[in-house]
């Protein structure tokens, strides 16, 4: 049984774009799962396949096409991410400064929370 004491437990720590938040890992996946379920995953995983070989490395073969269906996937894609981090839209003319996440930062930071998975199950293996 893992050991949870304050100081291990296992949450994630992110930016919102307006400030620090602490979610439960669960939950993120939870909501990203539902909102996937509004989405043609299969599509939107082809179109994102369609520029990357098996390793990930791009390929050298990708036509303007392939890049327009993988930047129209990140599109589809970013909304879902937004729903699972309950990020609100990125707000350039608020009064306060600009808040909120751009698309790309929001891509980042679903990449970013896979890695922290990825090692948080290295870790408990």
């Amino acid at each position: 049984m893992p050991d949870i004491q304050p100081d291990n437990k296992r949450i994630f720590n992110f930016f919102d774009g307006f400030s620090n938040i602490a979610e439960d890992p669960f939950e993120i996946e939870f909501r990203i799962q539902e909102a996937e379920e509004l989405e043609d995953m299969k599509i939107i995983n082809e179109w994102l396949s369609r520029i990357r070989d098996d390793k990930g490395d791009i390929l050298s073969s990708a036509d303007e096409n392939d890049w327009k269906l993988y930047r129209k996937a990140c599109h589809r894609l970013i909304p879902i991410y937004r729903k699972g981090f309950n990020l609100k839209p990125f707000d350039g003319s608020s009064e306060e400064g600009q808040k909120g996440l751009t698309g790309e930062e929001v891509l980042d930071l679903y990449a970013n929370f896979l890695i922290w998975r990825n090692d948080l199950k290295k870790n408990t293996e």
